[in-house]
């Protein structure tokens, strides 16, 4: 995942796309404005985003 969000960095950098932060949302890389990015506190739903016996973020995407 890390890979792919240093390219979709690189990618605003070349296309001169400066003030966004690569983001993921909806299942797809995108970027986001900075001022949305940290306008507001964005949590993670530790029930459903993390594994707290491993304390790990959850690696499937089919829950469990």
């Amino acid at each position: 995942m890390g890979r792919y969000f240093g390219i979709a960095a690189v990618d605003l950098i070349v296309n001169e796309d400066f003030g966004r932060m690569v983001s993921f949302r909806n299942g797809r890389i995108t970027s986001v404005p900075l001022k949305e990015a940290v306008s507001k506190l964005n949590l993670v739903d530790v029930q459903t985003q993390y594994d707290t016996e491993r304390y790990n973020g959850r690696r499937s995407i089919l829950g469990s």
